[in-house]
């Protein structure tokens, strides 16, 4: 599977050493990556670079409007946006809501540079099935990676 491309990712965190770990190792696969630290931030790149965003990638709890959140106004916005969930605890309520919502898939932090280039190019290749187009449905399944 090649994972590189050349796509535009958001990516939010409120922790700057992952959003610049994230942009660098991203960066090196060939990825445009904006970065933002907080849901609000995203939000607003989202909207004001609308079409351009391939996916975003949204940390799971941030200070101010979490992940989730995000996630729920994006999908208003654009009911097919492609949404990475990154998170440092468990599996617990929040993931499962985020997954329910919409989003691709949850990255377990801390996880391996390949693990994230192989989620973050299984995301982008896939295609939403008609179903899902005509159910207003943002992805065709939801997947998990956990890593240690």
């Amino acid at each position: 599977m090649v994972m590189r491309g050349t796509e535009t990712i958001l990516l939010a965190d409120d922790e700057a050493g992952i959003r610049e770990y994230c942009k660098e190792l991203l960066s090196g696969c060939g990825y445009t990556v904006l970065t933002e630290r907080s849901g609000e931030g995203a939000l607003e790149v989202f909207l004001r670079e609308k079409g351009r965003i391939d996916l975003v990638i949204l940390n799971v709890i941030m200070a101010g409007m979490g992940g989730k959140r995000c996630l729920d106004e994006m999908l208003k916005l654009d009911p097919q946006v492609k949404v990475l969930m990154m998170t440092g605890y468990a599996f617990n309520d929040r993931i499962r809501e985020a997954l329910e919502a919409g989003a691709r898939g949850v990255l377990n932090k801390p996880f391996r540079a390949q693990d994230m280039a192989k989620m973050v190019r299984r995301i982008l290749d896939e295609e939403p099935t008609p179903g899902d187009v005509a159910a207003g449905k943002s992805g065709p399944g939801l997947r998990v990676v956990v890593s240690n």
